[in-house]
């Protein structure tokens, strides 16, 4: 599952995670990138065992939840975990995995065949963002990995 981009951004932008590669933990060729975040700034990648909002909810699964500290909507949890913070360039582009400047994500992390993980990155606005909070995020990407 892969949504649209996260709210738009002081540069005008939508910041969207994409998945390349393939989630195999034997051969681990994954790469999470970000688009349009803001130039030269800062991302964060989370992921989590649950797209928010939860099925109990009057949103579709993976929409997201509002909070008062990001411009942009939380759409994971359940058992979060940081996968680190890298640089955007003046494109406000950014690599976590295989191609990126730590090795393979997945086993880097210990992910296991037939686990699924929601992935979500945030990452550092201006104040002058259109919410003010200095922080947005991107839209989550739900994935499966095999062996």
């Amino acid at each position: 599952i892969q949504t649209q981009g996260g709210c738009i951004n002081s540069e005008g932008g939508s910041a969207r995670l994409s998945a390349v590669g393939t989630p195999a933990v034997s051969s681990d060729s994954l790469d999470l990138r970000v688009f349009d975040a803001t130039s030269n700034s800062v991302t964060l990648l989370f992921s989590g065992t649950d797209l928010l909002p939860l099925m109990s909810s009057a949103c579709p699964l993976g929409a997201g939840v509002s909070g008062a500290l990001t411009d942009g909507l939380r759409c994971v949890g359940g058992d979060l975990q940081r996968h680190g913070v890298r640089a955007t360039d003046a494109n406000g582009f950014a690599v976590y995995g295989a191609s990126g400047t730590s090795g393979g994500l997945l086993v880097a992390n210990g992910f296991a065949a037939g686990q699924t993980r929601a992935f979500q990155a945030f990452y550092r606005d201006a104040a002058s963002s259109p919410c003010g909070t200095g922080l947005n995020t991107t839209n989550a990407v739900l994935l499966q990995f095999v062996r």
